[in-house]
C-alpha cells in the first residue's frame, strides 16, 4: 500500500463526536496530539469566538451544518488557522526538548 495524502480539492465527510473527525476514502490518515499548554486560554478563546461569529454568519452551528462550497473557506479560516497557533510556540515545549 502506498502513501495517499489528503487532498483539499476532493470530497471530504466531517463528522463530530468529540472532536471532528475528517474522512476521506484512500487517504492514509495519521494522528496528532498536543500538550494542553500549546494554546493559552485567552487565544484559543478569541479563535472560538471568531469562528463561532463566522459559522453564525453563514447560518451554522457547526461546519457540518455548512454548504460544501463554504467548508473550503472554514477550513482555510479556522481549521488552518488553529494549527498556526497551536504551532506558534506557546507554553514550555516539552516536546521540543531532547531529555
Amino acid at each position: 500500500m502506498s502513501f495517499k495524502p489528503f487532498n483539499p480539492n476532493a470530497k471530504l465527510r466531517i463528522t463530530r463526536q468529540n472532536l471532528p473527525h475528517w474522512r476521506q476514502d484512500g487517504t492514509t490518515y495519521f494522528v496528532t496530539s498536543r500538550l494542553a499548554d500549546s494554546l493559552p486560554k485567552y487565544i484559543a478563546d478569541d479563535w472560538r469566538g471568531k469562528r463561532d461569529e463566522w459559522l453564525a454568519q453563514h447560518g451554522a452551528t457547526c461546519v457540518d451544518d455548512l454548504a460544501e462550497e463554504l467548508r473550503l473557506d472554514y477550513q482555510r479560516l479556522f481549521t488552518d488557522k488553529f494549527h498556526d497557533l497551536i504551532d506558534a510556540g506557546h507554553g514550555e515545549c516539552f516536546l521540543a526538548r531532547r531529555d
